[in-house]
């Protein structure tokens, strides 16, 4: 055969190999990327176009769901054609505060649907704030402060603490400033006035607003005229000092004599009538000072400003709102025989803390340490006050009945 027919019948042949070989038909191929910028209700995630496939992409995007692979069928973006392979990014709407998400990434053909690897991410459980007990108080300041534990996603512009005398403080009255501190912080709350109710909280700010944490409330204790620091207690509506007086001095700061002798407690001269002294002429600051009622009634005031020797009503009410005398005793007494002589039933559910000091009776004998509690009460004055006693026994009980001007008790005072 002629050389220019084998090479025609060559070329006829590798004609027809290909035709009779159809053209291999690619895949198309994608990928799931990363989730980012996750928020309350929203986040990106990323994707990519690996291989648009022989028959090219119609549209693409990613599908979510709290269900493991999400399919079209689920929440989902649609990108349209994609401009060849290569990275996509879809923002995810409308998400669920605090739930873990499923998402891949998907690419659609006429004929079929390719999805990417299934991934998870967790959303933010909200833009939240909580408030922690205070570490300190004085009668002017307090530390406490917050933790900032979920920011929603967002950048915190300010936190701190707000705080005032009426529920529900918020940024408009007394707060701090803390600047944007991640995680935890402390703060201290200033101006404040001894022996009153603040109600606090944690706050925090980002773009989208303000939230506060959980609110909490304090006293803060009272100071006397020589600097003694008392604790206080809100019982009912009334709030209480929570430990027996001790200063040496009215309110004006004039000295109150220490009468130790018997015969000069038993007859205090009319110069200077008003007279404190300690159980045994022991000086002993936990249970305070024992008064005679000259002291008590004494024009110069025992109390420190805005606050006053409880009247008849004001025990009448402590006691009734502890169940009355049948059961406020073992309230307000202090639990345990740490100052108690045994045993002591008390349980101190009141948070008064009531201490056996004992009294000094008229005659200047002391009795009754470690066994009861006498506590000074005003009458009202008509037409002049004048004095009971209430008194708590080791047994829980109580009574109430009149006084001697020379008797030597305890003194709790009541915030005006």
């Amino acid at each position: 055969m002629k050389p220019q027919k084998l090479f025609q019948l060559g070329i006829l042949s590798v004609l027809l190999l290909l035709y009779a070989c159809p053209e291999i038909e690619k895949e198309m191929l994608v990928s799931t990327g990363t989730v980012s910028n996750i928020r309350i209700t929203s986040a990106e995630v990323s994707g990519t176009i690996v291989d648009l496939g022989s028959t090219g992409v119609s549209d693409h995007g990613h599908c979510w769901s709290l269900a493991a692979e999400p399919t079209l069928s689920n929440q989902k973006t649609g990108l349209g054609v994609p401009k060849g392979v290569g990275g996509f990014k879809s923002e995810l709407t409308g998400l669920e505060a605090g739930k873990t998400y499923h998402v891949r990434a998907y690419a659609r053909s006429e004929d079929e649907v390719k999805y990417g690897e299934d991934i998870t991410f967790q959303t933010h459980a909200g833009f939240i704030v909580s408030t922690t007990t205070l570490s300190s108080v004085t009668s002017v300041t307090a530390q406490g402060g917050g933790t900032i534990v979920d920011d929603g996603g967002m950048t915190v512009t300010s936190c701190g603490v707000c705080w005032g005398t009426s529920a529900g403080p918020t940024v408009s009255g007394s707060h701090t400033d803390e600047g944007t501190p991640s995680g935890s912080f402390t703060s201290t709350l200033t101006g404040l006035t001894s022996g009153t109710i603040y109600y606090f909280r944690a706050y925090a700010t980002n773009s989208s607003g303000t939230v506060y944490g959980n609110e909490l409330s304090f006293i803060t204790p009272v100071t006397d005229i020589e600097g003694n620091i008392y604790k206080t207690v809100k019982i009912g509506t009334q709030v209480w000092m929570a430990e027996n007086l001790r200063t040496t001095h009215y309110r004006d700061n004039f000295e109150i004599p220490n009468i130790t002798g018997t015969s000069d407690w038993n007859n205090p001269p009319d110069s200077w009538k008003g007279a404190y002294c300690d159980y045994n002429n022991v000086v002993n600051n936990t249970y305070g000072k024992l008064y005679n009622g000259y002291a008590v009634l004494n024009s110069r005031k025992l109390c420190p400003t805005g606050w006053h020797i409880p009247l008849t009503n004001d025990w009448l009410t402590l006691i009734n709102h502890l169940g009355g005398y049948y059961e406020a005793g073992g309230r307000l007494k202090e639990a345990g025989t740490a100052h108690w002589k045994s045993p002591n039933t008390g349980t101190n559910e009141s948070g008064f803390t009531a201490l056996p000091g004992g009294y000094r009776w008229y005659d200047g004998v002391f009795n009754s340490f470690t066994e009861m509690a006498v506590f000074w009460c005003e009458t009202p004055p008509d037409p002049n006050p004048g004095l009971l006693h209430f008194g708590l026994f080791q047994n829980n009980a109580v009574m109430s009945e009149g006084a001697s001007m020379n008797e030597g008790n305890s003194l709790r005072c009541i915030k005006d």
